[in-house]
């Protein structure tokens, strides 16, 4: 497992919003390999981003911020022997080797607002 996070340079408590996500995710995904869960997939994330989502909006509560000031990007992977599942929310990228060469497993969408691209923007969780 590889869990790779970032506070949102305009989030005011960017750092430990990474470090809720980390630790939250980390959890979610230990469990379910734990329980030998057979569906890595879209809904096991789906879910352990739910409950980072959730982590993060309990503890704006306590500091009386709004979940936004603790804005981060996400990136993961839980590779193991025959099948890995890989995650992105926000930018950056995943590079992954087959031994011989080297590939990027997805990229970044651009922020898009009406027809226009924003490449140096990004969605935060």
């Amino acid at each position: 497992m590889c869990l790779v996070t970032d506070g949102a340079g305009s989030a005011r408590e960017g750092g430990m919003g990474a470090e809720i996500v980390c630790s939250t995710v980390r959890t979610g995904i230990e469990n379910a390999l734990d329980r030998h869960e057979p569906g890595l997939n879209q809904a096991a994330v789906t879910d352990w981003i739910t409950d980072a989502r959730q982590a993060i909006a309990a503890v704006a509560i306590e500091n009386n911020l709004e979940p936004r000031d603790y804005a981060c990007t996400l990136i993961g992977a839980v590779v193991n022997p025959g099948r890995s599942l890989f995650f992105q929310i926000g930018d950056g990228a995943i590079v992954i080797s087959s031994g011989i060469t080297l590939g990027v497993v997805f990229w970044p969408s651009p922020f898009k607002v009406r027809k226009y691209n924003f490449n140096n923007q990004s969605f935060a969780l």
